[in-house]
């Protein structure tokens, strides 16, 4: 199993948290309740600083100081991206920080999730196809394991 096994289990999670946030976003629904969506991004928020913090701890810092520089820079510009990701999701749970402020603006909650879903949409796949993949391109093979 790859080294990132648990980080891509970790964002499968988020983007369904995502898609089920993305489907309580009626507007007329978030005046009337909008606890459903409040508890889901309550959810959202506490994984994603889960899976953020857990990248901190082991991942990052491993592939940062990894022996090729190449490894390390690719690693160290994504790292430093998600200090901004990590700003900019703070605003945005902090802004809609209980059901009432939700239902107060449920059009820009509704524009503002969307906003948030693509961004963490993107950063995911780029995750993925980049960081990921190179990380797991760095694990010996078992055939070549002794």
């Amino acid at each position: 199993m790859s080294s990132t096994h648990i980080y891509r289990e970790q964002h499968q999670e988020l983007l369904e948290l995502m898609e089920r946030l993305a489907g309580l976003l009626d507007q007329d629904g978030l005046v009337t309740d909008a606890s459903a969506a409040f508890g889901l991004l309550g959810t959202l928020a506490s994984k994603l600083d889960d899976h953020v913090t857990a990248e901190d701890a082991a991942f990052y810092p491993a592939l940062i100081h990894h022996a090729d520089p190449k490894v390390a820079t690719v690693a160290r510009k994504f790292h430093e991206e998600v200090g901004w990701l990590k700003t900019l999701a703070s605003i945005y749970f902090n802004r809609w920080s209980s059901p009432g402020s939700i239902q107060q603006d449920p059009d820009a909650f509704g524009s503002e999730t969307k906003v948030i879903a693509r961004f963490l949409t993107r950063r995911i796949q780029v995750e993925h196809e980049v960081l990921f993949d190179l990380a797991d391109s760095l694990e010996p093979s078992p055939a070549s394991e002794g």
